[in-house]
């Protein structure tokens, strides 16, 4: 059961790397919650945020008991 579980998981992170390498890769940003509205804020900029490089390394997240 365990080995099983710890399976799922490992796919699922790899999964989840891999959409969002794949997004990043698109130019698409992850949606942000935000309580801000849709006009620009006085004081911030109006272009749009540059998108930063993650890392190509990531350490593994310890696994869930």
């Amino acid at each position: 059961m365990a080995q099983t579980l710890l399976n799922a998981v490992i796919i699922f992170v790899a999964n989840l790397r891999a959409i969002r390498r794949f997004l990043r890769d698109q130019g698409i940003q992850p949606r942000k919650a935000s309580t801000q509205s849709a006009a620009p804020q006085p004081g911030e900029a109006t272009d749009p945020p540059q998108a930063r490089p993650l890392p190509t390394e990531q350490v593994e997240p310890p696994p869930r008991e």
